[in-house]
């Protein structure tokens, strides 16, 4: 199993979300497509995305009216498995180390977002997921420092291009060209 964060997930629902930045500093190109070649080959090896209740709600909020839609199409999809924070995660997130605890929150962190994230590590751990999906650097931080691979955005690969098309060269077309050919 793996988990996917909700800025990763969010690429499917909302195509004109904001694109995070790589290591150049630029925008990452084609997140959607990244993110639905990602859901594609994992459906295909039947591995399941993990979305844990903090980033469920967060999806739900994000996307409006949609919510009721979006919740029963998670929710029924193979592809996911929605898994709660329950009294195992609890202890798990207790049991959790945290490389960013000692320091001082950053000027966009809250305690609050700290233990969102913390949640979705314990849930993770709790459901066996051996990666997470994320461009949240202090999110990577955690789950590196608890055994879980990261990848990033940039990290995901770019979809095949479609392969160039040929021109047909049928005999009539070289008659074509032969009787346009001027004679001397």
């Amino acid at each position: 199993m793996v988990v996917a964060d909700t800025a990763t997930l969010l690429f499917v629902l909302q195509p004109d979300a904001s694109a995070p930045l790589g290591d150049d500093g630029e925008p990452i190109p084609k997140c959607r497509e990244r993110v639905e070649l990602l859901l594609n080959n994992l459906s295909d090896a039947g591995v399941r995305v993990v979305v844990p209740t903090p980033v469920l709600a967060e999806l739900m909020v994000s996307v409006g009216p949609g919510k009721l839609q979006l919740l029963g199409e998670i929710s029924h999809s193979a592809a996911f498995s929605v898994v709660s924070f329950d009294q195992i995660a609890a202890v798990e997130c207790a049991c959790l180390k945290d490389p960013t605890m000692s320091r001082k929150l950053g000027p966009k962190d809250t305690k609050a977002k700290v233990k969102f994230d913390r949640q979705i590590l314990a849930i993770a751990k709790v459901a066996g997921a051996h990666t997470l999906y994320t461009d949240d650097k202090k999110l990577i931080a955690r789950a590196t420092a608890n055994g879980l691979k990261t990848v990033r955005m940039q990290d995901l690969p770019l979809p095949p291009e479609p392969p160039q098309g040929q021109l047909e060269f049928t005999r009539s077309a070289a008659d074509a060209i032969a009787t346009v050919t001027p004679t001397t």
